[in-house]
């Protein structure tokens, strides 16, 4: 773990597996924030040795419902739900499959059937190109099933990449830079890292938070030190 923060609307984490890579990478990372206590986002960075291609991967104990075209995958227990949005410019094949290729210890054939809580449902990303550099932002919004599902939008047209997710007369919204480039999208301009706006419904701003960088302006005008968290 390499950086920390907490408080009572924002948890902020990283964790660096560079070492688990080996040769194979210069750095890959990965920022978890988790918003009001609500939902989440995952900023993975990945810098491989050469170019090359990346997979993320998600478990599920029940199928999940696969949207390849919209980037979106909905988990679906009794009860409770999971959407998730990958949020990323470039083509990327998601696949679901079933099993493992190695049986888990102490289960197969002539054993005791594998249970269904061991997440016997999978889901591949792959990135589409190979990539010396890459970033990839991820929103995991969790619910009861009976709840109305949040509106997430991929946010893709400018510097940067980020989402809106818009849930219960609240707004959010989230952006990475790519590169070296300042975020420039969706009247968000910074040179941080990561940026994380707290809206009302009507988009009037309520908190900012700066991941690195030493800018902020919404909508042309900067936002004032007393809004701002930085990280």
């Amino acid at each position: 773990m390499t950086a920390f923060h907490t408080d009572p609307a924002l948890t902020y984490a990283v964790g660096d597996a560079t070492a688990a890579y080996g040769d194979r990478v210069r750095r890959c990372a990965r920022a978890v924030l988790c918003l009001d206590n609500r939902f989440f986002a995952l900023v993975d960075y990945l810098e491989p040795s050469h170019e090359a291609m990346w997979g993320w991967h998600l478990h599920a104990a029940r199928p999940m419902q696969v949207d390849a075209r919209g980037r979106r995958v909905l988990v679906r227990y009794d009860r409770a739900a999971l959407d998730v949005v990958f949020c990323h410019r470039d083509g990327l094949h998601l696949r679901q499959h079933e099993g493992f290729d190695f049986q888990p210890f102490g289960y197969g054939p002539g054993e005791q059937p594998i249970p269904e809580e061991a997440a016997l449902y999978h889901l591949d990303v792959h990135a589409e190109m190979p990539r010396r550099l890459d970033y990839l932002l991820t929103v995991l919004f969790p619910r009861k099933v009976a709840d109305a599902p949040p509106v997430i939008t991929p946010l893709l047209d400018g510097a940067g990449e980020g989402a809106r997710i818009e849930v219960d007369g609240r707004r959010y919204r989230l952006f990475i830079r790519r590169n070296a480039e300042a975020i420039g999208l969706d009247g968000c301009q910074s040179d941080a890292e990561i940026v994380a706006l707290f809206e009302d419904g009507a988009g009037r701003l309520l908190r900012a938070v700066r991941v690195g960088g030493t800018s902020l302006s919404v909508n042309g005008q900067p936002v004032a030190p007393e809004v701002t968290t930085v990280i």
